[in-house]
């Protein structure tokens, strides 16, 4: 944002030169002419008459910028600062009067940009101590990206942090400092330093209770950060603000608002605000797909509702199937799926259909129907690995055998997982790998509870197989049960002592409940010993750490499994958890962000500690 001289029409020249000496500093330095002053003599005489030769030119300089004559105007503060070099007022009302010069006189020549650059670079080295430059070409940055384009253009958040550092020991600077937070946030936002930028607009909303666009910008950032209650509270007082305002126009964060209401609390009333976007089918969509995201499924649900029969496209239709699957309503999947396969106005979306007739029949269990879905498309399916291997899991549990599995096995002699399952059969059967593999299906969906009754539709609890056993108790884990989980745990570490994936997860689960820790710790350390760089190995042993207050150890564990896995939501989250324990709460905010944006399933269980 250029800094400008203010504009005052109209004003007695005594006012009006008091309002620029307060504008550009003169007020210690130059009102001395106004009031009774003892005799100068000698060389003080000279200074004296220099500095009111100076300040008229000034004067002159700036009435004829009122008047519309910038060439007039340059021409007088150039004599200002040929009569005083070391005069920052004079050279600071040149560059403004040139700069204004240089964007009325149409398109600006590239040598010309770069002249004045360095003519304003000059003028920060000579006056270090003033903000008013350092402010200059910050802001003209920050407003104009074609500035930046030029080696004589420095970094915008550095020069406005000088700037603001020299502006806060001064009395009366807030206006200034406004601005130039503004700008910093406006820099921020551009980079997509959104933390960065909420920081800036909220200190200007805090210090300018009614700076509108203040508001709108801290909004913004906040929601960015996924700090959605704080960015709701900055819409509605920009909302407020707009309306009060004598030509508002209609708000643009009226989506904005409606979207973060339903979503932190999805009464009937709020979501129903949403439908007022029930003729702009993209922006439905993309509103729909934000609630699945962060696993308010009903509520995506109800969004998609408001969509007119006739713009129900694939999107809709894929949409609308993945959130009732989540919501465990496989039933109407599957007669939705399985009538949507029955009719030719749908053919174009028959892949779809078919994907998810086959896996909600499958989680519910009706293995008959999975195989007649086979038989009749048994082309599209055996073309798909991931469908083929729902028919095959299907045979094998209704006990119909494994052929379908044999054939699917040797379809790719070269895949890792087939030929690892091949040497799983001819160990222990077709059986036991097929049940394992559907309580993954159940587990992919978290639905715990069909993935437990699936085991014991075939095995009772007493007798399971130690190859069920680790899923059986992860299932424990996610069901709230860990002491059974750790039963099977214990009676592992008997059968399958070296397989470190049992030590690492069994470890990671005595941490994470906070018992036995020293064992928990030598038990992912032994995991670690034999595979040092796995992340997952590394993150338990920085939880088990933090659990036992080892906070320092914590943060650098937890920073190398990052430095493998960067972009891992569970890792990130222990890493904030850690970070916040150590009193670095920007950064653990940070941490939780990023694994909001990645994970849905971590969304609300963060926002109670990133934004509550």
């Amino acid at each position: 944002m250029r800094q400008a001289l203010i504009d005052i029409p109209g004003l007695g020249l005594l006012r009006f030169w008091a309002a620029l000496c307060l504008m550009s500093g003169f007020c210690s330095a130059w009102a001395s002419p106004l009031v009774a002053a003892p005799m100068l003599a000698g060389p003080e005489v000279a200074v004296h008459e220099v500095r009111e030769k100076v300040l008229g030119l000034l004067l002159k300089a700036e009435y004829a910028r009122q008047l519309g004559d910038l060439d007039i105007a340059v021409a007088f503060a150039e004599e200002a600062v040929r009569m005083a070099p070391d005069s920052p007022e004079a050279v600071h009302q040149l560059l403004i009067l040139g700069l204004e010069r240089l964007e009325q006189g149409g398109p600006l020549e590239t040598s010309d940009q770069a002249s004045f650059l360095a003519d304003l670079k000059s003028a920060m080295d000579r006056f270090p101590s003033d903000y008013r430059f350092p402010l200059m070409m910050g802001s003209l940055l920050v407003s104009e990206a074609r500035w930046s384009e030029f080696t004589e253009a420095e970094d915008p958040e550095l020069l406005l942090r000088r700037a603001i550092t020299l502006l806060e020991p001064m009395e009366d600077a807030v206006n200034i400092l406004l601005d130039a937070y503004f700008d910093l946030g406006r820099w921020f936002w551009s980079k997509q330093r959104f933390m960065d930028a909420s920081r800036a607009f909220a200190w200007v909303c805090e210090t300018d209770p009614n700076n509108t666009w203040a508001y709108y910008y801290a909004g913004q950032s906040f929601e960015n950060t996924n700090q959605v209650r704080t960015a709701l509270r900055h819409y509605q007082r920009f909302q407020r603000l707009r309306m009060e305002e004598a030509w508002p126009g209609k708000p643009p964060v009226d989506l904005n608002v409606a979207f973060l209401e339903a979503l932190l609390e999805p009464a009937e009333d709020n979501v129903e605000e949403l439908s007022m976007l029930g003729s702009n089918t993209r922006l439905l969509i993309q509103v729909a797909l934000r609630f699945l995201r962060v696993e308010r499924f009903q509520v995506a649900l109800q969004v998609l509702e408001f969509l007119p029969w006739q713009e129900r496209s694939h999107d809709y239709f894929r949409y609308h199937i993945h959130a009732n699957m989540e919501l465990g309503n496989y039933s109407f999947v599957s007669l939705r799926a399985m009538t949507a396969l029955d009719d030719p106005s749908r053919e174009h979306m028959k892949s779809l259909f078919l994907e998810h007739a086959l896996e909600a029949s499958f989680l519910l269990k009706e293995w008959a129907q999975v195989m007649e879905l086979y038989r009749e498309h048994q082309t599209e399916v055996e073309a798909n690995p991931s469908w083929f291997l729902l028919a095959a899991l299907a045979q094998v549990l209704s006990g119909e055998g494994d052929p379908l599995l044999q054939t699917l096995i040797a379809s790719d002699p070269t895949n890792n997982y087939l030929r690892n399952m091949k040497e799983d059969i001819e160990c222990l059967g077709a059986l036991p790998i097929a049940v394992r593999n559907g309580m993954d299906h159940f587990l992919a969906r978290e639905d715990w509870a069909g993935a437990m009754q699936l085991v014991n539709d075939f095995y009772p609890e007493y007798d399971l197989p130690d190859y069920l056993k680790e899923n059986v108790a992860y299932t424990w884990i996610l069901s709230g049960r860990p002491a059974k989980a750790f039963e099977l745990y214990e009676s592992l570490m008997v059968t399958q002592p070296n397989d470190v994936s049992i030590r690492n997860n069994f470890g990671y689960f005595l941490g994470d409940a906070g018992e036995q820790l020293p064992r928990a710790e030598a038990l992912v350390r032994s995991a670690l010993s034999e595979q040092p760089e796995n992340s997952s190995y590394l993150d338990s042993l920085g939880w088990i750490q933090f659990k036992m207050g080892l906070l320092e150890e914590a943060e650098a564990t937890l920073r190398q499994a990052l430095e493998l896995e960067p972009d891992d939501a569970e890792k990130l989250d222990h890493l904030g958890e850690v970070l916040m324990a150590r009193g670095k709460h920007e950064e653990a905010f940070a941490c939780w962000s990023k694994a909001m944006d990645i994970s849905g399933s971590h969304f609300f269980r963060l926002l109670d500690k990133l934004d509550p």
